[in-house]
């Protein structure tokens, strides 16, 4: 497959003939054009059947040998289903079929007569000459294992809208006939709700029930979990309902009919996502896709159903148009405009799409996207879709409540204020208002952002003061070595100074020499130390995805530092060298 738009250009030569068709339900339509955009004979209407499709073959193949082309292109729009049966049978007839841009079909065609007008005719050339400009996509049409998962994501999407829709009818129904039935269940799809709603499903019934009729009900389904206590709780609740009772027969009945439509769903999904499973396992590369943090086997199977098989695909940037996520530059002259995030794509890939969550108890739960939040490099920004957090998804409170199991129980809340002045006012105003309501005092603290931010600085004041010592010791430590190193050398060169100052050296002369020595030992090595400080800070910064930023006010600060370092600790051995007696110099061996 070529990815450039050039590359894309060059396959169409003055040996292609280029045809393009309007797809629809029953018949297509379609015209013939070469390689500068002349056409050749009239259009063609064609039935969507084998014989309309052999009739079109047998028209582009009559022009082909009229104008002595050898190789065919067929460019359409993907409308809706009906474009799958000629492609394959295009594809079954070794002719190269590439798809356009229904979006930009409907910016090209008033090119021609100024006109946004749409007919059966109009739409072909308009097909073609996007083709001829390079302007299409080589469709991946799945096949064998991946076209069998792709059908199968398909079903179980259908399936989870069917059940999406049922849930909501029978959420509708319990805040109707018996809307204090959440306060005994957390969840309505739990066995013992499920069959609450199937065998007594209306206040009236339970009530007439004792707890002992009750538990036997519920203990067909479920063993666990389920007491006399709740029992008796669900009577009390009924008899003070205050549900519809009007129609209460064929409300009766309603539920009666959902309920089995969700286990009839629910029973479907299962065996459809058995499938998956075992269809799954026979696609290379799934074993490595699992392995990542935080991916399922629901999120890869979701994923390869899109995309289908990876090796046809050229280029990362294929995939990523695929699923709507293409950076958007909006820039013109001097302007540079923010770069956005585009939503075109394969629907599946983006909002409107399943995931599946499984939280630590087991359970599996099923979420829709309702859209994807853009963050700026603040602080959150720092902590979601990290590697602590390879996927972060905001959903209501007690929806997280009922899947965690955790009840009401809330750790942290946040509260974000336009009055940054009063920060302290309003904090205390909210434990106030939580101690009356909760019935709880000195239980609750309060922390806003400035506190937070004075906990850290008083970390970091602790931490700098602590390297600084660590840093003076090293400095002080690296002095005495360098002292040393000194005076070796100074030992070393002797007679070598002693000639010096024979041939006439000044004490001046010796120490400008050792100084510089010194200077240039301690450059190399804070030039050294700075390089290993700014690399192990770029290290650091990766770790643990904060953005790294190099201060140069400090490094150049840090390279004077080292001469400076250089010349306190050169003097003793320079003036050791410059205080050597020329005759005594001489004779040392």
């Amino acid at each position: 497959m070529k990815y450039t738009q050039n590359e894309k250009i060059l396959q169409v030569t003055e040996d292609t003939l280029i045809a393009g068709v309007d797809i629809a339900k029953e018949s297509h339509y379609a015209r013939a054009f070469d390689y500068r955009g002349v056409e050749y004979g009239k259009y063609l209407r064609f039935e969507n059947n084998r014989e309309g499709m052999t009739e079109f073959l047998n028209w582009a193949k009559d022009l082909m040998e009229r104008h002595k082309k050898n190789k065919l292109i067929v460019g359409m729009e993907p409308t809706g289903q009906y474009w799958l049966c000629f492609a394959q049978y295009l594809k079954d007839n070794n002719i190269k079929v590439v798809l356009v841009n229904p979006f930009h079909v409907k910016r090209s065609k008033e090119l021609d007569d100024n006109s946004p007008t749409k007919s059966d005719k109009k739409d072909p050339k308009t097909i073609a000459m996007l083709v001829k400009d390079g302007r299409y996509v080589e469709p991946i049409i799945p096949e064998g294992v991946y076209a069998e998962l792709r059908v199968a994501m398909d079903i179980k999407d259908r399936l989870n809208k069917q059940i999406g829709m049922i849930r909501n009818q029978i959420t509708r129904w319990i805040d109707i006939y018996f809307p204090e039935f959440n306060t005994v269940f957390s969840d309505w799809e739990g066995k013992a709700a499920l069959i609450t709603l199937k065998e007594i499903p209306t206040p009236e019934k339970i009530a007439e029930k004792s707890a002992g009729e009750i538990l036997s009900i519920w203990k067909k389904e479920v063993q666990r979990g389920v007491g006399k206590k709740r029992a008796i709780k669900l009577i009390e609740t009924a008899k003070e309902s205050v549900g519809k009772k009007q129609g209460i027969k064929m409300a009766e009945y309603e539920i009666k009919t959902l309920i089995e439509q969700y286990e009839f769903l629910k029973k479907q999904i299962e065996e459809v996502e058995k499938k998956i499973e075992e269809l799954i396992v026979e696609i290379p590369g799934v074993k490595e896709l699992l392995e990542i943090k935080g991916i399922g086997i629901n999120t890869v199977a979701g994923f390869i159903a899109e995309v289908g098989d990876i090796e046809k695909y050229e280029h990362p940037k294929q995939i990523q148009k695929l699923g709507g996520l293409n950076l958007v530059e909006n820039s013109s002259g001097k302007h540079k405009g923010e770069t956005t995030i585009s939503k075109r794509g394969r629907e599946g890939e983006t909002t409107g799409s399943i995931i599946t969550v499984k939280t630590a108890s087991g359970a599996i739960n099923n979420f829709k996207i309702i859209g994807v939040i853009k963050f700026d490099n603040g602080f959150l920004s720092g902590i979601v879709n990290s590697d602590d957090f390879p996927v972060t998804l905001f959903i209501p409170l007690t929806t997280l409540q009922n899947i965690s199991g955790t009840g009401n129980k809330v750790d942290v809340l946040y509260f974000s204020t336009t009055k940054k002045e009063n920060l302290k006012q309003i904090s205390d105003k909210i434990i106030k208002i939580l101690e009356l309501n909760h019935n709880n005092k000195d239980k609750y603290i309060a922390q806003t952002m400035k506190d937070i931010q004075n906990i850290i600085n008083n970390v970091l004041s602790v931490v700098s003061s602590v390297l600084l010592v660590i840093a003076a010791i090293t400095l002080i430590v690296g002095g005495i070595g360098i002292v040393n190193i000194l005076l070796v050398s100074v030992t070393e060169r002797t007679r070598e100074i002693g000639i010096k100052k024979a041939l006439g050296a000044q004490k001046k002369d010796i120490i400008m020499q050792f100084l510089a020595e010194s200077i240039i030992l301690t450059g190399i090595g804070g030039v050294i130390g700075i390089i290993f400080g700014i690399l192990a800070g770029m290290i650091i910064s990766h770790l643990i995805k904060i953005p790294p930023t190099v201060n140069f006010k400090v490094v150049i600060m840090a390279f004077l530092g080292s001469i400076v370092l250089g010349i306190i600790f050169g003097v003793y051995p320079a003036k050791k060298a410059a205080d050597l007696d020329p005759i005594e110099a001489l004779r040392y061996e």
